[in-house]
């Protein structure tokens, strides 16, 4: 394969990754966050998340992670609050 067809393929993935998560809040007690990259932070107080667009950090009492997988990450506990931290770039407009 030449560098040529291989940089073709190469934008072809760029375009059909995922570029936006989505949060659903259930009162206090429950958030689940699609489009989750990885975990970049846990502990008992605190949950920081990376995103396509940045950071998200949980804090709250008793959290805990469950069903971390290829499509969302949900997080149950009592939530005291959510932070968002955009990188340097991000498009914040819908597709």
């Amino acid at each position: 394969m030449n560098v040529n067809k291989l940089a073709g393929r190469y934008e072809q993935l760029k375009g059909k990754t995922r570029r936006h998560s989505y949060a659903t809040i259930k009162d206090n007690t429950f958030i689940e966050i699609e489009c989750c990259r990885k975990v970049t932070g846990f502990g008992d107080n605190m949950i920081e998340l990376e995103i396509p667009c940045g950071l998200i950090r949980i804090v709250g009492l008793e959290l805990r992670l469950k069903n971390f997988g290829t499509d969302s990450v949900k997080i149950y506990g009592r939530i005291h609050s959510v932070g968002f931290e955009e990188n340097a770039g991000c498009d914040a407009e819908e597709p």
